[in-house]
């Protein structure tokens, strides 16, 4: 048995596959979702979401909420909205994009 996930923020889906465990970081501590795991759902705090699957991928999160059931997990990250417009907005979008690419690409290692 296995977990399909589904990590994703407003703009990306930053992961999307099956897994054997997810580990995201609640309101009340670091949970661990196994197959099989009742539905749930959690507020996360600012800490890492990990899905171990043939490799581990660590995803850094601030805030957003996780839910299970059937063996799915989706995680929704929240990103702070701030009222920008223009170069600035693509600025920030550039490097929200690049800080989540560091740290995939860093899991991976």
């Amino acid at each position: 048995m296995s977990l399909k996930v589904a990590v994703v923020d407003r703009a990306n889906t930053l992961f999307q596959g099956e897994a054997a465990q997810v580990v995201v970081p609640s309101a009340e501590g670091d949970l661990g979702i196994l197959p099989g795991h009742q539905p749930l759902l959690v507020v996360l705090r600012p800490g890492t979401v990990r899905v171990i699957a043939d490799k581990t991928t660590e995803i850094p999160v601030s805030a957003g909420f996780a839910s299970t059931d059937n063996d799915a997990v989706t995680v929704v990250l929240e990103r702070d909205l701030k009222p920008v417009s223009g170069e600035l907005a693509e600025e920030i979008e550039a490097a929200e994009v690049a800080e989540v690419t560091s740290a995939l690409a860093g899991s991976k290692n």
